[in-house]
């Protein structure tokens, strides 16, 4: 099977007490038989049954990494403009056949998309064969996933990174149109996790991560609308679109749910929950502000924070 240079899930994943501060951009690198290469370049590797790769690239110098293994795999990278890199890591076995974004289960499913110049993104899977979530792509159903990751980046020089391991994973980063220097790492391990990030602006950086939990209903919510179900057993959403915010978000035990808002510039937001049932909420408008919530023990914690008003930063 070929190789191509993934982070591990240690050098990926968060502390469960994040420390805020601009997080170095996780390395990922073109793969090698692309080092002499001008044009576009696409190394797929295959194995197992049923697997399904559609690379399309448009421009110059992108390059496109995908090892895939296991049953019922589906890929889709599509990269315009120049200069982007997209790796996909994708292990495990699906129990079900994977649809064009339609109804029926969804096994290891990964989808870049990424315009612009110089945009890094990747993608690392290992599936527990267990059908799951909906929640749909664009406008596009994508029912009972399990694993299910989207990158899709505008702008230039962003750099995202999403790990995934265990049952339902679902996982989204949209980096938007004109976003420039964000950098978003998302690590989920365990089962029935949900972790969102949406950036605009530039100099945003944003990690989440997401540790085991138990058994827990499914979960619906609508791309670029921060749906999130507190029922779940792990929900996290952050949504910046000024400049050089940073959140932060580590979650471990059970049924916990963060989402952080942040619209000004310069404003760091670190959330922690270790318990059971606790909810954060934090809405950061102005300018240089500053959160920081921990919750932890068996007590149902609820936290929320509001500073600044809306359209009172930049």
């Amino acid at each position: 099977m070929r190789s191509f240079t993934f982070i591990s899930a240690s050098a990926l994943a968060l502390s469960a007490t994040p420390t805020l501060g601009q997080s170095t951009p996780p390395t990922i690198d073109r793969p090698t038989e692309c080092a002499a290469t001008t044009g576009d370049c696409s190394v797929v590797d295959q194995s197992g049954t049923d697997g399904k790769v559609t690379v399309s690239q448009q421009g110059g110098g992108n390059a496109a990494g995908v090892d895939q293994s296991g049953d019922r795999g589906n890929v889709e990278v599509t990269q315009d403009g120049s200069n982007n890199t997209a790796l996909v890591n994708q292990a495990g076995s699906g129990t079900n056949p994977v649809p064009d974004y339609g109804d029926g289960y969804l096994s290891q499913v990964a989808i870049i998309d990424q315009e612009g110049t110089g945009n890094r993104a990747r993608i690392d899977q290992n599936d527990e064969n267990a059908a799951g979530a909906a929640f749909p792509r664009s406008g596009q159903g994508m029912s009972n996933s399990d694993s299910y990751a989207g990158i899709w980046q505008d702008g230039q020089n962003n750099t995202a990174a999403i790990e995934q391991s265990g049952f339902y994973q679902i996982a989204y980063v949209e980096q938007i149109d004109g976003a420039s220097g964000n950098v978003s790492t998302t690590a989920q391990t365990g089962s029935y996790q949900y972790a969102t990030t949406r950036q605009t602006g530039a100099g945003n950086d944003s990690s989440i991560t997401q540790s085991d939990g138990g058994a827990g209903p499914g979960l619906s919510g609508g791309v670029g609308n921060n749906v999130y179900d507190e029922s779940e057993e792990f929900a996290a959403g952050v949504d910046q679109s000024g400049d050089r915010n940073v959140s932060e978000i580590g979650q471990s035990g059970q049924s916990n749910f963060a989402m952080v808002d942040q619209e000004g510039n310069d404003n760091r937001s670190e959330i922690t929950q270790s318990g059971v049932g606790s909810t954060a909420i934090v809405a950061q408008y102005s300018n240089d502000n500053l959160s920081t919530i921990n919750q932890r023990g068996t007590g149902v914690h609820t936290a929320t924070v509001t500073q600044g008003a809306p359209g009172g930063g930049n």
